[in-house]
């Protein structure tokens, strides 16, 4: 049995079969918020990012697509090294939901492959591209969670940094959704950080941010 210690936000992620989710009870005491970028990584935006992230001294989640992962190998072992989490966000980003589920199995398992050989590790979680999710997906990824958020700051929609600063600090933490291949979200980062930081939270990624147990311990000698 694997087990991940974490407050649990559960609107935030689909739990079935050999999963479950718990809060930390410990971890209440304190407001948390998990700070996660999808869509990278970026050849200029996302090392601005991680210079903002390693000044600040906090740790945030990536959700890499495989595709630009495999051209950008560096920059993904670069935030790994700093303690940054990597999660799969599939190879090419399609619409899980709307291929069949042969070809969703090869988006995530072909990212998960080339993850591992740059990290040495599997992605503990997947974010579905767009959200887009349904029962047989969250029955392929097994035991690990499709993960969503609480907070999306659209700053794929607006992209203007004041909007991207308001939509993240005037929620209440948890997972907050951005996309590091926007130059206005990386300029918005300071910012936020500095207001979550002066409100008394605790920055997290997402594996010490949720918890899920595995039973079926073969899970972990995948490729």
């Amino acid at each position: 049995m694997l087990r991940r210690t974490a407050l649990a936000s559960l609107a935030a992620f689909a739990f079935l079969g050999s999963r479950s989710a718990r809060a930390d009870e410990n971890a209440t005491e304190n407001p948390t918020v998990a700070l996660t970028f999808d869509d990278g990584p970026h050849p200029e935006l996302t090392p601005r990012l991680l210079d903002i992230l390693e000044r600040e001294q906090i740790s945030a989640t990536f959700f890499v697509i495989g595709s630009c992962a495999a051209h950008r190998p560096d920059i993904v072992r670069r935030a790994f090294d700093a303690g940054h989490e990597i999660g799969n966000h599939t190879w090419s980003h399609p619409v899980l939901t709307r291929v069949s589920l042969a070809q969703a199995a090869e988006e995530i398992s072909r990212t998960d492959a080339l993850l591992k050989d740059l990290t040495g590790s599997i992605p503990n979680t997947l974010r579905p591209p767009y959200g887009a999710m349904n029962n047989n997906l969250s029955e392929l990824t097994l035991p690990r969670p499709l993960m969503l958020w609480d907070v999306d700051t659209l700053d794929w929609k607006t992209r203007n940094t004041l909007a991207v600063e308001r939509a993240a600090t005037e929620s209440d933490g948890g997972i907050v959704l951005f996309h590091d291949i926007h130059p206005t979200t990386v300029e918005a980062i300071p910012a936020i950080i500095r207001n979550f930081k002066s409100r008394g939270y605790h920055f997290v990624t997402i594996s010490s941010y949720v918890t899920w147990e595995v039973t079926d311990p073969s899970w972990l000698d995948r490729a």
